[in-house]
């Protein structure tokens, strides 16, 4: 895996936004699931007996919340039932640009009458830098559910886009129209960083039976 050079110049941010390998933080809910259960009269193996999720959620690195910081909603601008969400804590407000509804094309109109209505930007001044052809995969993070937001999800070319002060800024929507906290310890963001590189495919067809 290269190096990624996480460079900031706010002592907060160093402070309430740190990056950390994705696998030393697993869900404590997945570190103690059972490999099987028995359902019925049958016992079966759960998502826990799988290695692709278990390498998945232990993959890259994440920023954590290393503070409370509540996120708090009501606020109501432009027209219809656009909500203005942004995050306070006890020192204040942090950073956080709202992008409503109509900015994000109202993406997500036909997914019901609560689909987010506002997404929020937390700006942590981390300045991602990776090798000459590395880039850096943006996820929201994998098994860690129950939360009131999802993160936007992306890629940064962080060889190349990186001479301004942040290229790692955080956008989040929110699942629920009402105010909630994201506790301290909880990942924010996982980030990949990855060769970028042309692939090709090819299409074949097998009229022999494969034993998997």
């Amino acid at each position: 895996m290269p190096t990624i050079d996480f460079i900031t110049n706010n002592s907060d941010t160093l402070k309430y936004f740190k990056p950390v390998l994705a696998s030393s933080v697993m869900p404590e809910w997945w570190k103690t699931a059972k490999v099987e259960m028995a359902i019925g009269a049958e016992v079966v193996q759960t998502i826990r007996a799988c290695p692709a999720m278990d390498d998945w959620t232990k993959s890259g690195y994440y920023i954590l919340a290393t503070r409370d910081i509540h996120v708090s909603s009501g606020d109501k601008r432009l027209e219809g039932n656009t909500r203005k969400f942004f995050t306070v804590n006890d020192k204040g407000n942090y950073a956080s640009p709202s992008h409503p509804a109509e900015q994000m094309l109202n993406l997500f109109v036909d997914a019901g009458e609560n689909y987010p209505k506002d997404a929020f930007k937390m700006r942590n001044p981390w300045n991602l830098q990776t090798p000459p052809g590395y880039s850096v995969l943006f996820l929201d993070p994998f098994l860690f559910t129950g939360r009131a937001f999802c993160v936007w999800q992306g890629i940064v070319d962080s060889d190349r886009f990186a001479t301004n002060q942040d290229n790692a800024q955080i956008i989040f929507y929110p699942k629920t129209e009402n105010s909630f906290t994201i506790k301290a310890g909880t990942p924010l963001v996982q980030m990949l960083p990855f060769k970028r590189q042309t692939s090709s495919a090819s299409y074949q067809w097998h009229d022999a039976v494969f034993n998997l």
